[in-house]
């Protein structure tokens, strides 16, 4: 314990920020709790300054456009949603094809963060691209079946409750990764769409910084410049307060 406090007041006296210190703190607590089996001890740290609430920052709908047609594949439609349905980065690498209602234009999002669940909204812009993109991802699982593959891990103990959902279309993750392992196809990840993000930001000149979490912030800040009732979009997020 007193290598950790050593490490952890130096980490202060170079001028580590509040949550780079914190995050540190809250690895090597489960470090010890559940790997070393370990008790870490009292640490007596210096007391921690409080975070301080950052800038939003913000793209125009102008500078959106420009990204999203420098964008390409599945990556423009994950972030596609992320600005239009004002999903978090792990809800939409996560979407299951069960998930999408393109008919009443409405997405299901289970077990989001804080293990809640919600209905978001789907744009009625984006129904021909992720029709055309169910389509190819069903080829794709029936593609993966025929090579003997094509399942998909299920949350919890569904996959004992429903021996046969491991393997149905609906469950299937609705971006795919071009990963297969043990015969289960994972999906996509974040970087996939970060990666074409900064790149089109880099072309389009954009001096903000852009990441595919901003996406999310800018569904809350253009649905309210649109009129949008601020409780409507809190659901809509899934924040636990205004």
């Amino acid at each position: 314990s007193d290598l950790v406090r050593d490490w952890l007041v130096k980490m202060e006296s170079e001028g580590y920020s509040a949550v780079t210190r914190k995050q540190a703190l809250c690895a090597l607590k489960f470090a010890f709790d559940h790997v070393l089996r370990r008790d870490l001890g009292q640490l007596d740290l210096p007391p921690m300054p409080k975070v301080r609430q950052t800038l939003k920052v913000i793209p125009s709908r102008d500078e959106l456009v420009g990204i999203f047609q420098q964008m390409t594949g599945q990556a423009r439609l994950m972030a596609g949603l992320m600005y239009g349905a004002g999903l978090r980065v792990n809800e939409y690498c996560t979407l299951r094809v069960k998930d999408l209602d393109l008919a009443a234009l409405t997405v299901n999002v289970w077990n989001g963060k804080g293990d809640k669940s919600r209905l978001t909204v789907l744009p009625r812009i984006m129904i021909p691209a992720l029709q055309r993109h169910l389509a190819w991802r069903s080829q794709l699982h029936e593609r993966d079946l025929a090579a003997g593959d094509g399942l998909v891990e299920l949350p919890g103990r569904l996959a004992q409750k429903y021996r046969n959902a491991p393997r149905e279309l609906r469950w299937q993750f609705v971006f795919p990764s071009t990963c297969v392992r043990e015969g289960n196809r994972w999906h996509a990840t974040p970087e996939s769409v970060a990666k074409q993000i900064r790149t089109a930001v880099g072309r389009l000149g954009i001096q903000k910084r852009i990441t595919p979490h901003t996406l999310r912030h800018a569904f809350a800040t253009h649905a309210m410049r649109a009129g949008a009732d601020p409780r409507t979009i809190q659901d809509l997020l899934g924040h636990e307060s205004l």
